[in-house]
């Protein structure tokens, strides 16, 4: 595997930071899409100046895939820190990195982590 992307347990690639960082308005705009982790970039897109169709452009070609997959990912990975810590239940966990449908982000982590939050929290305890 190339240095410059790293693989998800889903097989999705992510752009290393050296990669990311190639231009400051596109790390300004994955700094505000990690902080809002919203897939709706009109907020994001306003403050740099840009169309919401030119930074979902940019930042696709950036990352190898959607802002919102991207999004995505990044909720997943944190409700598999959440569930580790052993804290909360899967709904709250869910909950509280912002799905808000139980449900289908349980089919969600499954299909990225091959397994699903209760399997992950059992095996880590």
């Amino acid at each position: 595997m190339s240095k410059s992307r790293q693989q998800d347990g889903a097989g999705h690639f992510f752009p290393s930071p050296m990669r990311i960082a190639s231009s400051g308005r596109t790390q300004k705009a994955l700094e505000l899409l990690q902080l809002t982790r919203s897939a709706d970039l009109t907020g994001i897109a306003k403050e740099l100046n840009v169309s919401s169709s030119r930074l979902r452009h940019i930042l696709s070609k950036h990352l190898g895939q959607s802002p919102g997959r991207y999004v995505k990912a990044l909720k997943l990975e944190q409700a598999r820190g959440l569930l580790c810590a052993g804290y909360l239940s899967v709904k709250e966990v869910m909950a509280s990195v912002g799905f808000q449908d139980t449900s289908h982000s349980v089919r969600d982590y499954k299909l990225a982590f091959g397994q699903t939050p209760s399997e992950t929290r059992r095996q880590r305890s």
